[in-house]
């Protein structure tokens, strides 16, 4: 799953990766990079592997997804989701239980303390992180799904 994919520059080699037989999900707050993703997906032949939902600012659309999700990617994409706690949760609630998350934000919109809050609230959401790394540019934290 592609959390804020846009146009889809993580999402198609994400959907090349999964090849015939996979599927990513690509959830978007605009529907037009929703269009924009799909054109790009049948340029490259990649539409079948590409499931894209517009989400609401409160939702990602996903109610129907539970426990099967084993990999989310969230880009650049957490600081701008009003309730963090409820973000992280509906990310849980659709992980596998072997399932990967990784978070990735921009060092120049997320302070180091801010990114630090993201993490606790993705651990108090269910996660547990086993990595977590930085620079000046970006901050990334890579967690899995702890079994209830």
């Amino acid at each position: 799953m592609d959390v804020g994919c846009a146009m889809g520059f993580f999402s198609l080699p994400m959907a090349k990766m999964v090849g015939p037989g996979g599927k990513v999900f690509c959830i978007d707050l605009q529907e037009k990079m929703i269009h924009k993703l799909y054109k790009r997906a049948k340029k490259k032949n990649l539409q079948k592997q590409i499931e894209a939902r517009v989400c609401r600012k409160d939702s990602l659309n996903v109610r129907d997804i539970n426990n099967s999700v084993d990999f989310i990617l969230a880009s650049a994409v957490v600081h701008e989701v009003p309730d963090s706690v409820s973000f992280f949760t509906e990310l849980y609630r659709i992980t596998a239980e072997d399932g990967r998350l990784l978070v990735i934000e921009p060092g120049n919109r997320v302070s180091l303390q801010d990114f630090r809050t993201t993490v606790e609230t993705a651990v108090k959401s269910g996660f547990y992180l086993l990595d977590k790394s930085g620079t000046r540019n970006k901050h990334t934290a890579l967690f899995g799904k702890t079994p209830h």
